[in-house]
């Protein structure tokens, strides 16, 4: 997302900001898919709370970014870029102890 307030065309914002949707979709649906496979036996109460605090998430980043934008428009960029990098750390790292701790790969599981 720091690339969209440096983009020199129109083109390169277009692609900026689909890879920052791109990079969200992903970002929800592994988290969702965690939710999912970490809690068997409730998983709807494990998609409720994951799907709970993304709206939270989505509710608070525009009262969090709109006074940064309003001085800098690169620093709000910046600070969006460093927490979406912050949740994809946030996420592999879930991922990667999950799979230690069952002893296979981060994969959803049929049962």
């Amino acid at each position: 997302m720091a690339a969209t307030a440096h983009s020199p065309n129109v083109a390169l914002l277009v692609a900026a900001v689909a890879a920052g949707g791109m990079a969200s979709t992903a970002g929800r649906l592994a988290s969702t898919t965690l939710a999912v496979t970490s809690t068997p036996s409730n998983r709807a109460g494990a998609t409720s709370m994951t799907l709970a605090w993304q709206f939270l998430g989505s509710a608070l980043a525009p009262v969090t970014l709109l006074p940064l934008y309003d001085s800098s428009a690169a620093t709000a960029f910046a600070a969006a870029a460093l927490g979406a990098v912050g949740a994809a750390v946030l996420l592999s790292v879930a991922i990667g102890l999950r799979g230690r701790l069952t002893g296979s790969a981060a994969t959803p599981t049929s049962r």
